[in-house]
């Protein structure tokens, strides 16, 4: 019997039974449309995450190939691949990160998260199938084209749409998806910069390669005309450079190229010269690109005013990322934190003076690059898996350009341009964090790639055939029926999941116009989908608001005495579900910390120890977080134990010396034991040792305003304020010290800063109305708000972390723009 299952060949023949033919042209035109509208890809109206939306169209798109190449291998009886070590070593990333999802304590999360997080081992391992379907896929020609067509489409029309949602505020280019202006529709801000930079890239290689009739010009010209206006509006740097240094190349070869092509060429796709349009076209890239570099902030600070775009991405440094990286080498160095949980390990590792800036709370879910950040997660087995990966990519590429065996130039030049597209974004995410678009596109032209190099070297191509050999046709008839199985069944998932995504979102989204029992049994259908974290920690949330509320009733009914008891018992099971799947969540044992202190205060035997104890479990998985400390003073409060809630609160201002929450208690209990003088002499003492910390000064105003130094107070907040003007505590209690004073006019206008600190606050836009009827209350402690501390700082759906605030450590660096160079100076020489 014949054991040879593979042999080479030298073209890989396409097939020619009608049935074959059907399924392989059905998994073409499934996975055309989708991968090349995928830019464009989105449900408009439709209350859900877009990228997730991109997602689960490409998880079914996969799905669906999968099955139908499954079945035309069956029918046919052979399977032909190309490049099978370079997909091994990606699939062995995947199988890397599976095991790092098993064994990090956090399964659901780690293994797909919330919205199927790019960062997740199912998203790896859909990344790899992308790339193994696109390379059994695009072995034809044709197939290639249509889908680089696509592709130019999409572009075009993100492009316009994207102007049009700058330059024009009409409502229904939000399509009910979009909050604001820096949210694209593929995903982040600055993946707008790094796809437009691959455009103008892939624009030089085909006009270098290439000969244009007059609609190709046409075509050229305008997509080279928005990608360098969309490339200005995010204008960022190192795409910028990355341009100029192709189109540079291009210009001085083509300057050069007559003398040095004086033998033969070396490869079927270059031409001997550019024409005089391609290189029109490529000096107006390189000239643009260079203005952009060379003015830096002065330029994109004229664009930006011209937009009325102010953006600021940011994200951890390479150096404190590469901190995040060896502390977690020295603890869980072979898997890693686990995939996905980038997250849990700044947490536990991130550097403590992070705590005493704006991003104190912000847990960053990625490292300064999409790479670094699986280096973390994966350990060194998924470091070494992606590096393997790199190196063989790259050689296979660099063996198929330069020995070509088929001269055919239109595979030459989707090979290049495939394999270029490809490693530009690799490289790119070193530094960048991608959304799910482009890390799909770059699936995909990898893809691409492979395929085209086999079609340059017919003799990489192995063609698997199960024609002469029993054992291997019910082998394959076994592996088939598995395929399809599996495929339907994470079909299936997907959809369930995206659909408990869809139901949570939408419940949130609705909950200030239905009411709360509507909005709960609607997350709560969500919940019985999928049993997710977030899903359950919504719903403690809202039995802990409705315990807080009940608590605070001085004579409460039979029925109300029942719902507190019911919200703590539900809240109490809920946190019980999601701790026996998974105990390293801390906001889950601080939830539950949360219940039972309502029901210490309410003299529960035990709570306050079950309270603390929950604390504890979150401290620990938490530790430089300054707030449970301080949740644990408030414990020892209740019992009247005041020694040890100034204890306490001492250990929370040492994680973070400006922590205004902590202040504020230890200024209650100074109050409440009738210590106000001590206090002040007591903070004055510190703000002679700490002279720029504005706490100090909010901690010395408040202690005043309480003594009734009204004067003295307005000085402590107005130097507050003036060491950090967005400090909108010390704004709210300076409007009312203000509005005390008679200075009406003035408190008005801290108050309307205060609102554009925290939009939305019902506790701000209420007391504006009161000074302005002239009721206001007066300016003492009961009858301020505090205001959360992490107003500066958002998260929008792409998971980036934005802020319009100083950075205050170079451990945090912004992304793009021209203070990009600036950063990663100071980055190296630190």
């Amino acid at each position: 019997m014949n054991t040879n299952f593979y042999s080479p060949t030298a073209e890989v023949s396409t097939p020619t039974d009608n049935i074959t033919t059907f399924f392989i042209g059905s998994a073409r035109s499934i996975f055309l449309v989708i991968f090349g509208l995928l830019p464009i890809l989105c449900l408009p109206f439709f209350l859900t995450s877009f990228e997730y939306t991109k997602v689960f169209f490409a998880v079914i798109a996969c799905m669906l190939a999968v099955m139908f190449i499954a079945l035309a291998a069956l029918r046919s009886g052979t399977f032909k691949l190309t490049a099978y070590y370079v997909l091994g070593a990606l699939w062995l990333v995947g199988a890397v990160a599976t095991l790092s999802s098993l064994f990090s304590g956090d399964v659901y999360d780690s293994f797909i998260g919330d919205t199927f997080s790019v960062y997740s081992s199912l998203f790896i391992l859909l990344i790899a199938l992308v790339v193994t379907v696109s390379t059994i896929l695009s072995e034809n020609k044709i197939f290639v084209a249509r889908l680089y067509l696509l592709l130019t489409i999409s572009a075009v029309l993100v492009a316009v749409f994207q102007l049009l949602l700058v330059f024009f505020s009409f409502p229904f280019l939000s399509l009910g998806i979009f909050s604001q202006t820096t949210e694209s529709l593929l995903g982040g801000w600055n993946d707008l910069a790094l796809f437009y930079g691959l455009i103008l890239i892939l624009t030089i290689v085909a006009l270098a390669q290439l000969s244009l009739n007059i609609r190709g010009r046409v075509i050229v010209g305008v997509l080279v005309s928005l990608s360098l206006i969309m490339l200005a509006i995010v204008n960022l740097l190192m795409v910028w450079m990355v341009v100029a240094g192709v189109s540079l190349l291009a210009l001085m070869y083509a300057l050069s190229a007559e003398r040095i092509n004086t033998a033969p060429q070396l490869s079927p796709g270059r031409k001997k010269t550019l024409s005089k349009f391609s290189l029109s076209i490529v000096l107006v890239i390189f000239i643009v690109s260079a203005v952009f570099i060379v003015g830096g902030s002065s330029v994109g600070n004229v664009v930006n005013r011209a937009t009325g775009i102010e953006f600021v991405a940011v994200k951890p440094s390479f150096i404190a990322t590469v901190d995040i990286l060896k502390s977690t080498y020295a603890t869980d160095p072979i898997l890693g934190f686990g995939a996905n949980r980038f997250a849990d390990a700044w947490r536990i590792h991130k550097d403590p003076s992070i705590n005493e800036t704006i991003f104190w709370a912000t847990n960053f879910s990625s490292g300064s690059g999409y790479i670094m950040t699986q280096f973390v997660n994966l350990g060194i087995l998924g470091s070494a898996a992606w590096i393997l990966f790199f190196i063989l990519f790259v050689g296979s590429g660099v063996r198929a350009l330069f020995r070509v065996t088929n001269q055919d130039k239109i595979w030459y030049f989707l090979a290049s341009s495939s394999f270029i597209a490809a490693i530009y974004f690799w490289i790119l995410f070193l530094i960048y964090n991608p959304g799910a678009t482009l890390l799909l596109l770059t699936a995909l032209f990898t893809g691409i790639a492979l395929a085209a190099f086999g079609k340059l070297c017919p003799e990489k191509v192995r063609d698997f055939s199960v024609h002469t050999n029993n054992r291997a046709n019910i082998l394959l008839v076994g592996f088939v029926m598995v395929t399809i199985v599996g495929s339907v069944s994470l079909m299936y998932y997907s959809a369930r999941h995206y659909t408990a995504v869809y139901q949570f979102i939408n419940a949130i989204a609705n909950s200030e116009v239905v009411p709360l029992e509507e909005t709960e049994r609607k997350i709560m259908a969500a919940y019985s989908l999928v049993p997710s974290d977030t899903f359950a920690q919504q719903l403690v949330q809202y039995q802990i608001a409705k315990m807080s509320a009940l608590f605070d009733v001085a004579e409460p009914t039979t029925e109300q005495q029942q719902l507190f008891e019911d919200s703590a018992v539900n809240g109490i099971a809920l946190l019980q579900q999601s701790l026996s799947r998974s105990d390293q969540d801390p906001l889950n044992f601080r939830l539950l910390g949360d219940v039972f202190s309502i029901l210490a205060a309410t003299q529960v035997a035990d709570a306050s120890q079950r309270a603390e104890e929950a604390y504890a479990q979150a401290k620990t998985l938490d530790p430089l977080n300054p707030l449970f400390p301080l949740l644990n003073a408030q414990l020892a409060l209740i019992e009247d134990d005041t020694a040890e809630a100034r204890r306490l609160i001492g250990e929370s201002l040492s994680l973070k010396s400006n922590f205004t929450d902590a202040l504020l208690l230890q200024v209650q209990i100074d109050i409440s034991e009738n210590n106000v003088t001590e206090a002040i002499a007591s903070v004055r003492s510190i703000i002679s040792i700490e002279p720029n910390n504005p706490a100090r000064y909010y901690q010395l105003g408040i202690l005043l305003i309480t003594d009734e130094q009204l004067e003295l107070a307005k000085v402590a907040l107005e130097r507050a304020v003036g060491i950090n003007p967005d400090y909108a505590n010390a704004l709210y209690y300076l409007a009312l010290t203000n509005n005390e004073l008679g200075d009406t006019e003035t408190a008005l206008a801290q108050l309307e800063r205060v609102l554009e600190l925290n939009p939305g606050n019902e506790s701000v836009m209420t007391l504006i109305e009161q000074v302005r009827a002239g009721n206001a209350p007066r300016a003492n402690l009961g009858e301020g708000t505090l205001l959360p501390e992490t107003s500066t700082v958002s998260e929008n759906q792409s998971e980036t972390v934005t802020t319009a605030e100083d950075l205050e450590t170079p451990l945090i660096v912004p992304v793009g723009g021209a203070t990009e160079a600036g950063n990663a100076s100071n980055e190296t020489s630190e």
